[in-house]
């Protein structure tokens, strides 16, 4: 059965449904030397000194594959494996220097399994220095190091992805202007006025937006009209059946927004035995301080 986005009030995705008429916007990445990243391994240095904008924080994700419904007990032993959480942790340092330039330090920190060894789906403990360890971005170029501080030869799947979510989230802030709630009400009457498929909750505070898409099947955005953002989106195939979703979690205020997680489900059903089954990644956000200087 079709579960609606409308119940959960707590998703977050940092892009704000307003840029859909134009009133929030993405500026583009600067296409730069990127020479100014030490090649050599060498950590990056006073890359936060004289910024405009200045990001850091500490997250530590779990990543776990986990069955839609109570019938754990009635999986094979590989897909009861497949529960078994995988933990990583990194720090997150990211600058807008005053003539526009963007850099960021991504650093991967050590973090104890908390899953013996012994354990059917236990990860397995690669050596260190084989893995990735640090990411440095310059604009819209960033380079990949192992523990010995060697460049990887190619982009690793998961440092492209934190490198890309830490730049657009501080694109995000960077061009962010607070409307007024007035403004904010305003521009949700002309999305309706304009044909969108848009209903608010009962609080009042959040409204989601229904896409049919041109692909098939239909994407909800759940927009939260205090802090600005959508808290987050969600996809279905032409069924109804949920393929995703994602979201961000915030505390604070709207000019002063804490990050404090984040969460990630990709449904699929088994090859082997057909059950429904969900990629869950969770991330727990600590040390948040986003400056502006």
């Amino acid at each position: 059965m079709k579960t609606s986005f409308l119940r959960y009030g707590t998703w977050l995705y940092p892009v704000s449904l307003l840029s859909l008429i134009g009133i929030l916007f993405f500026t583009g990445c600067k296409k730069d030397n990127f020479a100014q990243i030490d090649d050599t391994g060498g950590q990056s240095v006073g890359m936060l000194s004289d910024c405009e904008l200045e990001l850091t924080y500490e997250a530590l994700t779990m990543r776990r594959v986990v069955p839609v419904g109570n019938i754990t007990d009635t999986l094979p032993l590989a897909e009861q494996a497949l529960a078994v959480p995988r933990f990583s942790k990194r720090r997150v340092e990211a600058c807008f220097k005053p003539n526009g330039d963007f850099q960021a330090t991504i650093t991967m920190l050590p973090v104890e399994d908390p899953v013996p060894q012994n354990v059917l789906g236990a990860p397995n403990h690669a050596d260190p220095d084989l893995q990735l360890q640090r990411i440095e971005i310059f604009n819209d170029e960033a380079a990949y190091y192992d523990g010995s501080g060697i460049l990887f030869d190619g982009t690793p799947e998961s440092g492209f992805n934190m490198a890309e979510a830490v730049r657009n989230e501080l694109y995000y802030y960077k061009n962010f202007q607070p409307l007024s709630a007035e403004q904010v009400d305003a521009v949700i009457e002309g999305m309706k006025a304009g044909g969108l498929d848009i209903t608010e909750t009962a609080s009042g505070r959040y409204v989601a937006l229904r896409e049919q898409l041109p692909i098939g099947g239909v994407r909800e955005t759940l927009f939260d009209k205090y802090f600005q953002v959508d808290r987050g989106t969600a996809y279905y195939d032409e069924a109804g059946q949920l393929i995703s979703r994602t979201g961000i979690f915030y505390e604070g205020t709207p000019d002063a927004p804490v990050l404090t997680g984040t969460q990630q489900l990709i449904y699929f059903d088994s090859p082997s035995t057909y059950n429904r089954m969900a990629i869950k990644m969770e991330t727990q956000v600590s040390n948040y301080e986003l400056l502006k200087n």
